[in-house]
């Protein structure tokens, strides 16, 4: 799977950011400085996102760049989830979620936030 693309799930389109197995937090914020060109490249709003983190490291300098990445997208992203937070992750997760006041759900594994994700687009608003 590329670090990011678009996946058809349940016919609905979900965006997809492949962060995972990333030790290096120069590689990682490259990544999220391409990501956030891709949403700009989309050119429309109400996007669904996935994110995926398992077994990467955790550094404060990554941490910023998401939630800002997070701010300046709010009006864009209808549902955001995130896939393979480690304990460590978690406590980064909560304070980038409650600093940014977006909702961003949590899940074990990319099924299950694909189907919530999908849920949310036959909603009438985020749950």
């Amino acid at each position: 799977m590329h670090r990011f693309q678009s996946i058809d799930h349940d016919g609905c389109r979900i965006h997809f950011f492949d962060l995972s197995n990333v030790d290096d937090s120069r590689i990682a914020l490259t990544r999220i400085s391409d990501w956030e060109a891709y949403l700009a490249s989309l050119g429309r709003d109400n996007l669904l996102v996935l994110t995926d983190v398992r077994n990467s490291a955790v550094h404060l300098d990554v941490g910023r760049a998401l939630l800002q990445l997070v701010q300046r997208n709010r009006n864009r992203v209808r549902a955001s989830a995130i896939v393979g937070l480690s304990a460590d992750q978690q406590a980064l997760f909560n304070f980038l979620r409650k600093t940014a006041n977006r909702e961003i759900v949590s899940f074990e594994t990319r099924d299950e936030a694909l189907t919530w994700l999908a849920h949310q687009e036959a909603s009438d608003g985020v749950e």
